[in-house]
C-alpha cells in the first residue's frame, strides 16, 4: 500500500490482471492507503489500545473485502496468498496497548 510504482505487489497485480482491472486495484489501493494513514492515527488518539488495534485490523478487513469483489478468488489468492474469505490481523491489538501504555 504505497505509492512506490515498482513494489511487488505492483509488479504482479501488472503480470497478473488485465490492465482495467489492474488499474482499478490501484485506484482501490490508493484510496485505501489514504484513508487507513488518516483513520489509524485517529483511532490510536482516541480509542483505547486494544480497541484501536481491532479498528484497524476490520479496516484492513473491509479493504480486502472490497478487492476480493475486484479479483477472481484464485488472482486474489495469487496476489495475497490466502483466500479471499480468510479475515487477517496485521496488527496486534495487545501490541498497540502496551505500545500506548508506555507512550502516555
Amino acid at each position: 500500500m504505497t505509492d512506490d510504482q515498482d513494489d511487488d505487489f505492483d509488479k504482479q497485480a501488472r503480470e497478473l490482471l488485465p490492465v482495467a482491472r489492474y488499474e482499478e486495484l490501484k485506484a482501490l489501493r490508493t484510496r485505501f492507503g489514504i484513508g487507513l494513514q488518516e483513520s489509524t492515527a485517529e483511532k490510536i488518539r482516541s480509542m483505547p489500545g486494544e480497541q484501536a488495534g481491532a479498528a484497524v485490523n476490520a479496516s484492513i478487513n473491509s479493504y480486502l473485502q472490497e478487492v476480493a469483489k475486484l479479483l477472481t478468488p484464485k488472482e486474489f489468492e495469487a496476489l495475497l496468498g490466502f483466500p479471499p474469505d480468510e479475515s487477517i490481523e496485521l496488527v496486534d491489538p495487545k501490541m498497540v496497548a502496551a505500545d500506548l501504555g508506555m507512550n502516555r
